[in-house]
């Protein structure tokens, strides 16, 4: 019998990249689409691509367990499964700072402009202290490079 042994790292790399490289792909779609940096659409067929990537990181793992000859344990998996997505992750972080700071420098600013003034229109009784909390709120659970602090 021959012993076939998997370089996880090389593996792990690969399926990553792969993986990263598909988002970026999808989220440039989103982004021609929807028009830019928007709230998330209630287009069904973005909802559907978004499930099948999310679900994708499963496919990796299933392969590495055919080219392993059967067997794979739970913490290979494990592993296997949270590298690939760390990957995905941050070319799709860098993706992302790339868009918000180069092509679209003051979307987001603008996106907060128009939730205010959609604010405005929707609820007028409300104090300018209480607006200016709401609309400032996002920022603390945002990246500090979207807003440029």
């Amino acid at each position: 019998m021959e012993d076939t042994t998997i370089s996880t790292k090389k593996f792990i790399f690969k399926y990553g990249i792969i993986l990263g490289a598909i988002w970026v792909v999808y989220l440039f779609l989103w982004y021609t689409i929807t028009g830019g940096v928007s709230l998330p659409s209630k287009n069904r067929l973005l909802s559907i691509i978004e499930l099948v990537l999310h679900c994708s990181i499963i496919y990796p793992i299933y392969r590495y367990k055919l080219i392993n000859n059967g067997f794979l344990n739970l913490k290979q998996a494990i592993k296997i499964g949270i590298s690939i997505a760390l990957i995905a992750y941050f070319i799709n972080l860098t993706y992302f700072t790339i868009t918000m700071k180069i092509a679209e420098q003051g979307e987001v600013i603008q996106s907060l402009n128009d939730a205010r003034e959609k604010m405005l229109v929707n609820h007028p009784d409300m104090s300018p202290e209480a607006i200016r909390k709401t609309i400032k709120s996002p920022e603390k659970y945002s990246p500090q490079l979207l807003y440029g602090n």
